[in-house]
């Protein structure tokens, strides 16, 4: 994976080629993006309208409860896996604080 600089007054446009493997990369994009923006909206969704199709009861708890809770967790574990693969395998140089950002949001997370 490199990076690109477009001068657009001057007509010209330069790669970089840098060090990142390219499938590390998209591994740790297409799992992030499928984790965030499907897995988790769907445990939410269980835990608002899973009391509209289930009743029943988990140790006190009601079920759909306890599936959005296991889904978390689930969605927790996996943004730790790929987060520690992004922090060892990735450079410094992601553009826009992706780091920082990413290490927020995995606190947050587990907070």
């Amino acid at each position: 994976r490199g990076s690109s600089t477009v001068d657009l007054t001057g007509g010209t446009a330069q790669v970089v080629v840098g060090s990142k493997d390219d499938d590390t990369v998209t591994t740790h994009a297409w799992a992030m993006l499928l984790i965030w923006q499907y897995w988790v909206p769907l445990a939410i969704l269980v835990k608002g309208a899973g009391g509209l199709i289930c009743k029943g009861s988990v140790f006190g708890y009601p079920i759909p409860f306890v599936i959005h809770v296991f889904m978390m967790i689930i969605a927790m574990i996996l943004t730790t896996v790929f987060a520690a693969i992004a922090l060892t395998e990735f450079d410094d140089d992601a553009d826009y604080s992706h780091r920082e950002l990413g290490i927020a949001i995995l606190v947050i997370g587990w907070v």
